[in-house]
């Protein structure tokens, strides 16, 4: 990581031997400034963690963050939502034992939130994750259905709760894989990603 203001190493940032057995593919900063990092890793500067760990301003590791066993497979994204929570993405199937397949949101400890179910989940990977100001939460990636039947071609939007909301109308959807999302200041969203239809017209990579 760096984190010089000219592009400089930060000597004052030190994580260690770092994470030398798996990728980083998010992170998010807290409004405390304390930094959670997620991925394929399973270890930090020598210390075993479950694709999810959060750190400290000076790069040390928190240990007042616990997330247990962590996620049991890959994470690919994370967010955090209007609380301070937060959800994890991936082709993971369980967080700390508990099932969580492909999403789930964790509490401000590290542990699961169990107000937070997404049942059976999406069937393939998620590649992203972003909220909305309601607090909904919308999915992106190789899933075509949520909660083993519930039509959701590679995007879905689910309510506070984790279950699917009808009200996104999506049609087909997309016929490939979506990649990342993000919202426009007027609510409107953006998805990238390996398609070129969306709903049956042709929107090749964005829309």
């Amino acid at each position: 990581m760096m984190r010089g203001a000219n592009g400089s190493i930060d000597a004052t940032f030190n994580i260690g031997s770092g994470f030398p057995n798996g990728t980083v593919s998010a992170i998010q900063v807290q409004a405390n400034g304390k930094i959670l990092v997620v991925g394929s890793f399973t270890q930090v500067n020598g210390a075993a963690v479950g694709r999810i760990v959060r750190l400290l301003s000076d790069g040390s590791i928190d240990p007042a963050y616990d997330t247990g066993l962590g996620a049991n497979g890959d994470i690919y994204g994370a967010a955090i939502d209007d609380v301070g929570k937060l959800v994890i993405v991936g082709a993971f199937s369980s967080v700390n034992g508990t099932p969580r397949p492909g999403v789930a949101r964790l509490l401000t400890n590290g542990a699961v939130d169990p107000s937070f179910n997404p049942g059976a989940g999406p069937n393939a990977g998620v590649y992203c994750v972003a909220h909305q100001r309601d607090g909904k939460i919308l999915i992106g990636g190789l899933f075509t259905s949520y909660n083993g039947s519930t039509p959701a071609s590679r995007i879905a939007r689910l309510e506070r709760n984790g279950t699917y909301d009808n009200s996104f109308s999506i049609g087909t959807g997309f016929n490939s894989w979506v990649y990342t999302i993000a919202l426009q200041g007027d609510g409107k969203i953006l998805a990238g990603g390996d398609f070129t239809t969306y709903n049956g017209a042709t929107r090749n990579r964005l829309v």
